[in-house]
């Protein structure tokens, strides 16, 4: 397990950095070409995984194969495209560096949070029940998380345009538009997506993982609504975000945290698997705060 985690650490590791090349091409009107870099890094990275993991039957072999094959796709796609593409940056000032991470910080600070929150149920889990619910929950995961990969794809590469929209007064109107726009179409694809999973989504799940899921369809269309929620959070997070006030975020985040930490522990308790999700939707109220 440890060198399962140890590939997929570096293979995140490797991701976020080159987020940074390609962060880099999106400031410099080429986002066609980040976009390359991303698809290129993931296509490779399944195909070396599926590979290795057909060849050597071995699932931590597969998992350092991934890393490794994310470093390749570094070092020969995302670093030479961002170098060759972009205007030369100047000389790095550690008094810049300093500035710019006390502004990003409360920025790592809400994400770093979020991320913990929507992992605690399972963190519980590991330590109330068996094993094999890991599964059926990341199973039952998998829809929301679908969501908000969804959402994701369609309003991050707009971010930049959102704030220059918002920079200027006179189109503060289209800013607000564009946002009550994004948040029907969450609503609109949590609609189809539980749609799906009410009809062959179970069956097709069953399929497969080799396992039934009949007896949690009920579990799986509460997941569907937390991935819309958190969809929706996500989205509100980013344009808090473009207003300057993340750290704002920061504090909810925080009472969150310490209820995402107790409700867990008692709802897995009393209801096993069904406590877990039950918890993680639960543990987003502030969605309603904003």
């Amino acid at each position: 397990m440890a060198t399962i985690g140890l590939g997929v650490y570096l293979y995140k590791v490797i991701d976020g950095i080159a987020d940074v090349y390609e962060g880099r091409l999106q400031q410099a009107d080429k986002l066609y070409l980040a976009g390359m870099s991303q698809t290129l890094r993931s296509a490779g990275v399944i195909a070396v995984f599926s590979v290795a993991l057909f060849l050597t039957r071995s699932m931590p072999i597969a998992a350092m194969a991934m890393g490794i094959a994310a470093i390749a796709s570094l070092v020969l796609v995302t670093a030479p495209l961002a170098l060759l593409e972009t205007e030369k940056s100047r000389r790095m000032s550690l008094r810049e560096a300093g500035h710019l991470f006390v502004q990003c910080a409360p920025l790592f600070g809400a994400l770093f949070l979020f991320n913990l929150i929507e992992s605690m149920p399972k963190f519980v889990m590991e330590g109330t029940l068996a094993y094999k619910y890991q599964l059926y929950f990341n199973a039952l995961f998998f829809p929301a998380q679908a969501i908000l990969l969804s959402i994701g794809f369609i309003y991050k590469p707009q971010l930049l345009r959102l704030s220059s929209i918002w920079a200027n007064p006179r189109k503060r109107r289209r800013f607000d538009l564009i946002i009550v726009a994004v948040m029907a179409l969450i609503v609109v694809i949590t609609g189809v997506c539980a749609a799906f999973m009410a009809g062959p989504g179970i069956p097709l799940m069953s399929f497969m993982y080799g396992l039934s899921f009949e007896r949690y369809r009920t579990l799986a269309l509460l997941m569907v609504v937390a991935g819309g929620v958190t969809a929706a959070i996500d989205f509100i997070y980013a344009i808090i975000t473009v207003l300057r006030h993340a750290g704002d975020v920061t504090k909810i985040y925080l009472i969150c945290f310490a209820v995402s930490v107790v409700l867990p522990v008692i709802l897995i308790k009393l209801l096993g698997l069904m406590g877990a999700v039950v918890s993680y939707l639960a543990s987003w109220p502030y969605s309603w705060c904003y």
